[in-house]
């Protein structure tokens, strides 16, 4: 008989997130949410900009989406392991970042497409109580009950 003295098992290129990385993560996370609702009660607009509250939303909106990406990419990187994985796997995760505007922008694309009419597009508006795309359909459904004369149902024609 042999002797089996491998214990690696094909386990070389696996990751075990220890539980204090993983902690510290939390905590960190924990700092920005509260971070987040500090930049949220803050008013930087009277504070940067002499009192426009137009700029003051965007520096905020700004800070906030900020701390948000910074948050975004701690949980990719430690909770969902990319920053140990191949770089196969950090590719993805990078292109899942520039695919995700992309679909913004084409359903941003689509949802604004009525407010430029364009000659011969239907505009946006009911027809008889229903929306376009429901006025190809029929409004009522005429089915003849058993013995019920069919003359107001449309005949196929005869040749």
């Amino acid at each position: 008989m042999s002797k089996h003295t491998d214990t690696n098992h094909g386990h070389d290129d696996h990751h075990v997130t220890q539980p204090g990385t993983l902690f510290a993560t939390m905590i960190l996370l924990a700092v920005l949410m509260g971070l987040t609702i500090l930049v949220y009660k803050v008013d930087f607009g009277h504070m940067l900009s002499g009192g426009n509250d137009a700029l003051g939303s965007w520096i905020n909106n700004i800070i906030a989406l900020a701390i948000a990406m910074v948050k975004a990419t701690m949980v990719v990187l430690v909770f969902m392991g990319v920053k140990w994985g191949t770089k196969l796997i950090k590719l993805y995760a990078l292109l899942g970042f520039f695919f995700f505007p992309f679909l913004l922008i084409t359903f941003g694309d689509y949802m604004t497409r009525s407010w430029e009419p364009v000659q011969g597009w239907t505009p946006p508006s009911k027809i008889h109580g229903r929306f376009p795309d429901e006025a190809a359909l029929p409004s009522e459904l005429k089915i003849p009950k058993a013995g019920e004369p069919t003359e107001s149902l449309p005949q196929p024609e005869s040749h």
